[in-house]
């Protein structure tokens, strides 16, 4: 199991939450989403063998949300 770690802009409610919850859900091999709104922080762990992060970028745009890019820190953040 690969977790991965990281920031979405514009998770302002618990809609936002809850659409970008089911948009990374339908990916095939995601065990588990966490968002913490209002910092947007979003932890999703997932099979590597079934599922990348590349795909879990994809989800995010497409349910209409941003990745907020990764400042130059110690990066255990998420960003």
């Amino acid at each position: 199991m690969q977790i991965d770690i990281f920031k979405v802009q514009a998770i302002h409610a618990g809609a936002s939450a809850a659409t970008l919850t089911a948009a990374l859900q339908a990916i095939d091999g995601v065990a588990a989403v966490d968002i913490s709104h209002p910092e947007g922080r979003t932890t999703v762990k997932y099979d590597d063998t079934l599922a990348s992060r590349a795909s879990i970028d994809l989800a995010v745009a497409a349910a209409g949300f941003m990745l907020v890019p990764k400042a130059s820190c110690c990066g255990g953040c998420g960003g």
